[in-house]
């Protein structure tokens, strides 16, 4: 579920909740907690950040905790018919008794905007500390019930290596409650 809490032409503040689960929606794997925050600066320019604070259950280790911090800038840009945006961050990550962390990743979403449900799809490079990358094809639709509410629905397929469990697909669902721009 995602929230947006403040939306004024100045700062885009979402708060968001998610639950992943697998085999079947029978393991229950993880929940996290994410403050977004968008800032635009000019026309094609924004500011964003992002804080996640995880739990997340490894079958050989049980439960950790671990947290996210994300900064960094998205360039919209918006045509009749569809918008484009890139978006470029840094990442921190620390966990409780791990050494802590840095990767960047680089995204690009191509959204029909006049279509009904909103189609998107899209791609995603993830690169670690070591310089590895990780690849994501991402595809979604959104569902709109009035102005303010609406279900996304989505797939994600990772080309990850051996090393993080190798490629995973993840089929996501996101209920969205957003603000009039004040």
């Amino acid at each position: 579920m995602e929230v947006e809490a403040l939306n004024t032409q100045r700062l885009l503040l979402r708060i968001r909740t998610g639950f992943r689960n697998s085999n079947g929606f029978r393991q229950f794997l993880s929940g996290r907690g994410v403050v977004d925050a968008r800032v635009p600066v000019v026309r094609h320019f924004a500011v964003v950040g992002q804080f996640q604070a995880v739990e997340m259950r490894l079958p050989s280790r049980g439960w950790e905790q671990y947290n996210r911090a994300r900064g960094g800038a998205e360039f919209p840009f918006e045509r009749e018919g569809f918008a484009l945006t890139a978006r470029v961050v840094g990442e921190h990550y620390w966990y409780g008794g791990k050494p802590d962390y840095n990767c960047h990743r680089e995204r690009l979403v191509l959204r029909l905007s006049k279509v009904r449900f909103q189609p998107q799809f899209g791609a995603e490079t993830i690169w670690d500390a070591e310089g590895r990358a990780n690849a994501r094809a991402i595809s979604r639709l959104s569902f709109p019930f009035s102005p303010s509410l609406s279900l996304d629905a989505g797939y994600y397929y990772d080309i990850r290596p051996a090393r993080q469990g190798g490629n995973r697909q993840v089929i996501f669902t996101i209920l969205r409650i957003r603000r009039a721009r004040g």
